[in-house]
C-alpha cells in the first residue's frame, strides 16, 4: 500500500461521505435543534420557528425537500436560500462557509458577488437578514449610480514618456 492510499483510506474514515439532509441535521443539532434527528417534520418546523424569529423568508415546500432526500442545485437561487437559511439558524461568517464547504460542498462566498460581499460582512458583524436585505439594496444602487455616472464622465487618457515615467521625481515611480 502506497501513500496516496493510506492518506485516502485515513481521510475517509476522517472526514466520512454525507448526504445534504445528514450535513444539514448535524448543522441543526449543533446550533440549538433538541429534537428527534431522524423527525424530518420536527426539523423543518425547527427552521420554519427560527426563520421566523429572525425575519427570514424561506419557502416550507424547499425547506422540505433539504429533509427528503433532495440536495440543493448549484446556483444563485439555490445559494441565496442557504444564505437565507444560515442567517435563519444565527450563523456567523466562519459557520457559514463551514457549512458551504462540508455540506453544500460549494465556495462559502463569492467576492466578485456585491450581494455575497453583503451578506459576508453582515455575517462577520453579527447584523439580520432584514439589516442584510437593506445593505445590499444600499450597494445595489451605488453600484448601478456609479456605473451610470462612470459612462457619462469624459475618459482622460495620461500616457507619460519613457522620459518622465523613469525621472526622479516621478509619480510613476515614486522616487
Amino acid at each position: 500500500q502506497d501513500d496516496e492510499e493510506t492518506y485516502t483510506s485515513e481521510y475517509l474514515l476522517t472526514y466520512p461521505c454525507k448526504t445534504f439532509a445528514e450535513g444539514l441535521t448535524d448543522t441543526l443539532l449543533q446550533h440549538g435543534f433538541s429534537g428527534q434527528a431522524d423527525d424530518a417534520k420536527e426539523k423543518i418546523a425547527y427552521v420554519r420557528e427560527c426563520c421566523k424569529q429572525r425575519g427570514v423568508t424561506l419557502n416550507p415546500e424547499v425547506i422540505k425537500s433539504w429533509f427528503c432526500g433532495t440536495r440543493p442545485n448549484s446556483g444563485e437561487r439555490s445559494r441565496d436560500s442557504l444564505f437565507r437559511l444560515c442567517f435563519a439558524l444565527g450563523l456567523n461568517d466562519r459557520e457559514t462557509a463551514s457549512f458551504f464547504q462540508k455540506v453544500y460542498f460549494s465556495c462559502p462566498f463569492n467576492f466578485r458577488s456585491a450581494k455575497e460581499t453583503v451578506i459576508w460582512y453582515c455575517l462577520r458583524n453579527g447584523l439580520g437578514y432584514p439589516e442584510m436585505l437593506s445593505l445590499a439594496e444600499q450597494a445595489e444602487q451605488l453600484i448601478n449610480g456609479e456605473s451610470a455616472a462612470e459612462l457619462t464622465k469624459p475618459q482622460i487618457h495620461f500616457r507619460p514618456s519613457a522620459d518622465e515615467a523613469f525621472s526622479k521625481g516621478s509619480r510613476c515611480f515614486g522616487y
